[in-house]
C-alpha cells in the first residue's frame, strides 16, 4: 500500500523537494553557523503543529535521514495521514532538519537552526541554539534592557544556570527537546527581542553559573518577593538548601508591588465544584507568611481544604499574582489582598533591580537569593 494516493515517494525525486516550492538550491551554507564551544539547546516554539509555513532569507542544508539537499526561502511543513509532509513530499523519516543561521515562523525570527518532529500525528517545531545566542533572547524578554547592568548580569546568570539544569533533567528523560519557549521555562521569544544592554550582560557573564557543591542548581526566579523570598519545598515540594526564604527590603520597586482582587463566590464555587461559599479561612502559612492551606466551608457543611498554591493555580497566577497574601469574605465576593508577583522561589527580578540600584553587583545579588551557591564559569 502507497503512502499517499499518488504512491510512494522516492528519495530521488525529494531532488526537486525545495526547487518545486520555488527555492533555490544555493551555495551550501555553514553546517555550523553557531558556537561549537558552548552546550546547544533544544527549544521547543510549538507543539501541536498540523501545518506551518517557513521562512529561510538565507540558504539552508536540509537533512532527512541519509537525504541531504540545499534550499532558500519558503518551506511548507505539514502532518498528513501520520507523515511529515514537506513541499507536498512525504518523507520516509519522523523528523528532519534545517541547517541554517536562522528563520521565520508566524511567531518571530529566530536564529539557529530547526528541528521538525512528528509525534502522536502532529508537528514539534524546535529552535536548536547555543545556550549563549538564547539567552540573547530570553534576558530581554525577562527582564527590560533599561535596567541597570548588574540585575541584568544577574538575570543573565540565573538563565544561564536555569537552562543548563533544564536541559540535563530533560535529556536524562529522553525528551525530545531541552526546554520550553514560555513560562514553562523561561521566556524566549526569538531575535526580535534582543537589546544591546541585555546582550552585553549576557556576554559579560559567558558561561558563567551557579553551582551547589558542584553541582548545577534549579535557579529559579520570579518577578517580586513582597517582602520574603519562598523556601523552596513551599513551591516545588523539594527543600533545596540554596533555595531558602530570605527578607527583600528591595521589593517595594515593583510599581505594583501591592494588589487587590475580587472574585465572586458564585464563580469560586464553580472552580471547587461545591455549594455556595459559607466560610473561608486561612489554617497555615509559611515562614514567609504566603498562604499555605486554606478551609472553606459551603452552605450543605461541606468542608473542603486547599493549598494555597493550588488556589491561585485555580485563579490565574496572572490574577492572583502571589500567596503573599490575605483574604477575605466581603458580601457574595472573596477578597483578596497581596504583595509580591510570582512563586516565590529563588532570585525576585525586580528585588534584583533595587539592589542594584543601592550599588549591589550581580555576584552580591545572586549570593543573596542563591544561598551558599558558587559562580563558576564553564566555558
Amino acid at each position: 500500500m502507497g503512502r499517499f494516493s499518488f504512491g510512494n515517494i522516492l528519495w530521488n525525486s525529494l531532488l526537486l523537494l525545495f526547487a518545486i516550492a520555488g527555492c533555490s538550491s544555493s551555495t551550501l551554507p555553514p553546517t555550523s553557523p553557531m558556537r561549537e564551544d558552548i552546550p546547544f539547546l533544544k527549544v521547543l516554539l510549538m507543539e501541536n503543529v498540523s501545518t506551518i509555513s517557513v521562512f529561510f532569507p538565507q540558504s539552508f542544508v536540509f537533512k532527512a535521514g541519509s537525504h541531504q539537499e540545499t534550499g532558500k526561502g519558503k518551506v511548507f511543513l505539514s502532518s498528513e495521514s501520520n507523515y511529515l509532509v514537506v513541499n507536498g513530499v512525504p518523507l520516509q523519516e519522523t523528523s528532519c532538519e534545517f541547517v541554517s543561521e536562522r528563520f521565520q515562523t508566524p511567531q518571530g525570527s529566530y536564529r539557529g537552526y530547526l528541528l521538525v518532529l512528528l509525534t502522536n500525528q502532529k508537528l514539534l517545531i524546535i529552535n536548536q541554539i547555543d545556550i549563549e545566542t538564547y539567552l540573547w533572547s530570553v534576558v530581554a524578554s525577562e527582564v527590560p534592557p533599561t535596567w541597570p547592568k548588574e540585575a541584568l548580569k544577574a538575570q543573565a546568570v540565573a538563565a544561564r544556570t536555569y537552562a543548563l539544569y533544564e536541559m540535563i533533567s530533560s535529556r536524562q528523560k529522553n525528551l525530545p527537546f531541552d526546554v520550553y519557549a514560555d513560562t514553562r521555562s523561561q521566556v524566549y521569544k526569538g531575535e526580535n527581542t534582543e537589546h544591546k544592554a541585555t546582550t552585553l550582560a549576557v556576554d559579560e557573564t559567558r558561561g558563567e553559573v551557579l553551582r551547589y557543591q558542584g553541582k548545577i542548581i534549579p535557579a529559579y526566579f520570579h518577578a517580586s518577593s513582597g517582602g520574603f523570598t519562598e523556601n523552596s519545598e513551599e513551591v516545588f515540594g523539594i527543600a533545596w538548601p540554596y533555595l531558602r526564604s530570605v527578607p527583600s527590603p528591595y521589593y517595594k520597586v515593583y510599581p505594583s508591588h501591592e494588589w487587590k482582587i475580587e472574585i465572586s463566590l458564585s464563580t469560586l464555587s464553580q472552580k471547587l465544584g461545591i455549594a455556595s461559599i459559607k466560610k473561608i479561612e486561612v489554617l497555615e502559612r509559611t515562614s514567609s507568611q504566603r498562604l499555605k492551606t486554606l478551609q472553606i466551608t459551603d452552605e450543605a457543611g461541606r468542608i473542603i481544604t486547599i493549598p494555597g498554591t493550588n488556589l491561585r493555580a485555580m485563579l490565574g497566577p496572572n490574577l492572583m499574582k502571589s500567596t503573599r497574601a490575605n483574604i477575605r469574605l466581603e458580601e457574595e465576593k472573596l477578597v483578596i489582598h497581596g504583595v509580591g508577583y510570582g512563586h516565590g522561589v529563588g532570585l525576585a527580578q525586580w528585588d534584583a533591580y533595587g539592589m542594584a540600584l543601592a550599588g549591589k553587583n550581580y555576584r552580591e545579588i545572586l549570593s543573596y537569593f542563591y544561598t551558599r551557591t558558587d559562580i563558576e564559569r564553564l566555558w
